[in-house]
């Protein structure tokens, strides 16, 4: 399995963003099962919504970024319950590179042993996690 950060995500659907081309590149081995099975989770699809919206001001793409993820048969949505929260205030707490987000993302990891993040934050390759990007 690889799990998508917002990074990813945004980079992806953002023609204008640095890293566009190398998402897209990533995004064609995915679907190549070069990696197994696609996977994100629910704080990480609010952050990207926030973000296009938002900080990029690109409404529409937002909306259609959450559609076709959730419409999506080749993602998996993996959602943060209570003990996923209880679990990343310790991960949080004990590195403050980390953002909340980050946080419940690395214990949904470790819960789903999932190891490979297709990432442009450098955050989860300090943490151990194999990253691709490339």
């Amino acid at each position: 399995m690889i799990f998508a950060d917002s990074s990813f995500w945004v980079a992806l659907k953002n023609e204008g963003d640095p890293d566009h081309k190398s998402a897209v590149e990533v995004m064609e081995k995915i679907r190549a099962k070069r990696y197994g099975r696609l996977c994100t989770s629910d704080y990480v699809l609010d952050e990207v919504a926030t973000f296009i919206s938002q900080r990029l001001k690109l409404h529409e793409i937002a909306v259609e970024t959450l559609t076709s993820i959730l419409a999506s048969k080749e993602t998996d949505l993996l959602k943060v319950d209570f003990a996923t929260i209880q679990g990343a205030v310790d991960v949080f707490k004990k590195h403050n590179f980390l953002s909340f987000t980050d946080a419940t993302t690395c214990v949904l990891l470790d819960v789903h042993k999932i190891s490979t993040v297709a990432t442009f934050d450098e955050d989860f390759a300090k943490l151990g996690f194999s990253v691709v990007s490339e």
